[in-house]
């Protein structure tokens, strides 16, 4: 099965499908300083390097599907009125959200540690896992977790920059 990869990076989603059989004839990455990583790597793939904004439907030809993770490069930082970082950013993209948790966020734990995977990585910042310097969340019962007495300061989403890096978007 021919497919196109969106957001391609250097490839690794692209090479999980190859070695299932699916064969990545398009590709889209607008990142410049990866397109020698993935041409090196798929050498038989068409990259397209414009933005996928202007890329018309009729140039993606003779693909059965389309994979791709969304590109948070794309996302919209937080608006003035949501309580972020903002005002204190030392590095760009490094914005995270810093209003409340809801009862529902509260209820699983939203940590993992440094050698663990990320939990997936959601576009709105509100659903951003916690940072791995917090410790894991405390179980209090059935749909129920706090955070660590004493160690609350250590619990913040993740930014927009660590999303990204955790999704392989440099």
């Amino acid at each position: 099965m021919n497919i196109a990869s969106l957001f391609t990076g250097a490839g690794g989603l692209d090479l999980g499908f190859e070695r299932a059989s699916f064969h990545v004839v398009w590709a889209n990455e607008y990142d410049s300083t990866i397109w020698e990583t993935f041409e090196h790597n798929f050498p038989k793939t068409k990259l397209e390097k414009r933005s996928i904004v202007v890329v018309p439907t009729s140039e993606i030809q003779n693909v059965d599907g389309i994979i791709g993770i969304y590109d948070l490069r794309l996302a919209k930082p937080a608006l003035d009125k949501n309580k972020t970082n903002g005002d204190e950013l030392k590095i760009p993209n490094h914005e995270y959200m810093n209003g409340g948790f809801s009862s529902i966020y509260m209820s699983r734990n939203r940590v993992r540690s440094w050698d663990e995977p990320s939990f997936t990585i959601q576009v709105g910042g509100r659903h951003a896992p916690i940072h791995f310097q917090a410790p894991k969340m405390k179980f209090i019962g059935q749909n129920e977790r706090i955070f660590v007495p004493g160690k609350e300061n250590l619990y913040r989403r993740l930014s927009v920059r660590e999303c990204a890096r955790n999704s392989n978007i440099s």
